[in-house]
C-alpha cells in the first residue's frame, strides 16, 4: 500500500496547529488570571513564571508553517486561503473562484 507523503505532511501540520491552539488557550487563561487583582501575590508570581516558560517554549517563528491544503506545498501559500499560488491559479482558470482575473 502506497502512502501519500503530502497527506502525511498535512496531517502533521494539522496536529501542530491543534497543539498551538490549546497552548494559546492556556496563555489567555493565564493572562486573565494575572490581570485579576484578587489573586494572591504568590499565585500571581507563579502564574507569571508559568506564562513566560510557556511563551518561550512554544512560540518560535519556525514552529508553524503555512501548507497548501490540496498540494501540500510549503512555499508560496496564501495565508487567507491556505492554498498555493499554483492551485489558486488552477481554480481561477476552472471558474471555481469568482470575481478574480488573471493578468
Amino acid at each position: 500500500m502506497k502512502t501519500n507523503v503530502k497527506s502525511i505532511a498535512n496531517h502533521r501540520d494539522i496536529i501542530k496547529r491543534k497543539k498551538n491552539l490549546k497552548i494559546e488557550l492556556k496563555l489567555v487563561i493565564l493572562k486573565s488570571l494575572l490581570q485579576n487583582r484578587e489573586t494572591s501575590r504568590s499565585l500571581r508570581s507563579f502564574l507569571k513564571l508559568k506564562l513566560t516558560t510557556l511563551w518561550k517554549k512554544n512560540f518560535s517563528k519556525s514552529n508553524q508553517q503555512n501548507v497548501c491544503i490540496y498540494s501540500g506545498k510549503k512555499k508560496t501559500t496564501f495565508k487567507l486561503t491556505s492554498l498555493s499560488r499554483q492551485y489558486t491559479k488552477r481554480m481561477i482558470e476552472h471558474g471555481l473562484i469568482q470575481n478574480v482575473k488573471i493578468k
